[in-house]
């Protein structure tokens, strides 16, 4: 079984009454059957779903949706979302001669254009 079903499947165990899966899909919003399937998911499910197995289990979303992105090959174990992937972290230092790299480049430019938009005297009448 994948991570996400583990979610399921622990909700599931921690009921002090006896739970069906066919239980849990109908407060899903799924059937039975596609239920099962998430067992090994192949594919991304829609986020709805997502929603819905949040709901039930009382997971964070979040937490749902890494499983999901686990399972299927998208993000790797013990990767949180939000991690600056190595590549970002290396392309952001300076290149050996001092010069900016192409990202700082880019954030520098975003930064000007904020100060622009920030300025009182850009000569649009606030009235």
């Amino acid at each position: 079984m994948g991570r996400l079903f583990d979610l399921i499947q622990a909700h599931i165990d921690a009921q002090p009454y006896e739970v069906s899966y066919a239980q849990v899909a109908e407060k899903v919003g799924v059937s039975r059957q596609t239920l099962l399937n998430w067992r090994t998911p192949t594919k991304l499910i829609r986020v709805d779903h997502l929603q819905g197995i949040a709901r039930v289990t009382g997971v964070p979303y979040q937490r749902v949706l890494d499983a999901l992105l686990e399972d299927i090959g998208y993000l790797h174990p013990g990767v949180q979302v939000g991690d600056e992937p190595a590549s970002t972290r290396k392309a952001s230092r300076r290149t050996r001669s001092g010069q900016r790299t192409a990202e700082q480049q880019r954030r520098a430019d975003l930064d000007e254009v904020g100060e622009e938009s920030q300025d009182p005297d850009d000569g649009v009448d606030p009235g």
